[in-house]
């Protein structure tokens, strides 16, 4: 493969969110439902009383969808010259690109990305064999299988940061004795964090429970890798737009709904505007921008058309 000769066939089309749309659509069709359940909660400025989605986890990882993304990697490392755990950490960083998370939403394709290293041939090929939907279908904490290193059991290239992922039964079970005999519904705004959170396996597990989840890490990579379980499968912790128009930006509204001091807002309930009941908000018929994207109906003014 010349790299310098190729002529790119799908760089233009990623652009910051434009794996998104395909993420929420698919957890209406196919995922936990919970893209909805948040939208409700944020549009509604309401915790809702419905229980939250349930993430059910399994054991072990999905074969087939950990022989897809071991076929994505691995083309990766083949044509870039770079190690299995650079290449991951690679995919990661272009999958949150894709997602729109805020720190890769500056660069307007990933390759502008400050030590992005990954060939736009290679970029080409992930955009058309990757299939997020797999991980949607049968959620884990893939991040941590491969972390650890996937298949090749006896290489887990993030030991040095102290990194042995806990096992997702044990996560669980944490989880349900930290909450229980505690009422669900104020269970929601109890504050979790997790101080060294890895690829966030905890908070998978307390994700069932509440929707004020932090985590903190020692590595920028696992960060990244928990911030990708996040968009995948716990978007409260992820996904605070700027509600400015009424009023509420992401720390006026994260105040209102847990109840915290933050940046010293007081709520007000009463000058909360009204919302009108929302339906169904993250689904509708996709429409094409002029580069390539589909676009959510309510996304629309988050993505450049």
């Amino acid at each position: 493969m010349n790299a310098q000769n190729y002529d790119p066939k799908h760089l233009h089309k990623m652009t910051p969110m434009w794996l998104f749309p395909y993420l929420v659509e698919g957890d209406a069709l196919f995922g936990t439902g919970r893209w909805q359940y948040w939208a409700d909660t944020l549009l509604n400025v309401q915790i809702p009383d419905d229980p939250i989605p349930p993430l059910e986890v399994t054991g072990r990882p999905d074969r087939e969808t950990v022989k897809h993304l071991a076929t994505i990697i691995d083309y990766g490392q083949r044509h870039s010259g770079q190690r299995h755990a650079e290449v991951f950490e690679q995919f990661v960083v272009w999958l949150l690109h894709g997602l729109g998370d805020p720190e890769f939403k500056p660069y307007a394709t990933p390759d502008l990305i400050p030590g992005f290293r990954v060939p736009i041939p290679v970029l080409d090929d992930w955009y058309e064999k990757f299939e997020l939907g797999r991980l949607q279908q049968h959620p884990h904490d893939y991040l941590a299988f491969f972390a650890q290193g996937g298949a090749n059991k006896g290489y887990n290239p993030y030991e040095g940061y102290g990194f042995f992922a806990t096992p997702l039964e044990v996560c669980r079970l944490m989880a349900s004795m930290t909450f229980s005999g505690v009422d669900a519904q104020e269970a929601k705004r109890m504050s979790v964090c997790d101080p060294c959170c890895g690829t966030g396996g905890l908070l998978l597990a307390a994700s069932n429970y509440s929707l004020n989840l932090y985590g903190v890490d020692i590595s920028l990579a696992m960060v990244r890798f928990c911030k990708l379980n996040a968009w995948l499968y716990m978007p409260w912790l992820v996904f605070w737009p700027d509600f400015s128009l009424g009023g509420w930006p992401p720390e006026r509204m994260r105040h209102y709904l847990f109840g915290q001091s933050v940046r010293g807002v007081t709520p007000n309930p009463e000058t909360i505007p009204p919302q009108p009941p929302q339906e169904h908000i993250l689904r509708g018929e996709l429409k094409q921008t002029v580069n390539g994207q589909y676009i959510l109906p309510l996304f629309d003014e988050l993505v450049e058309t």
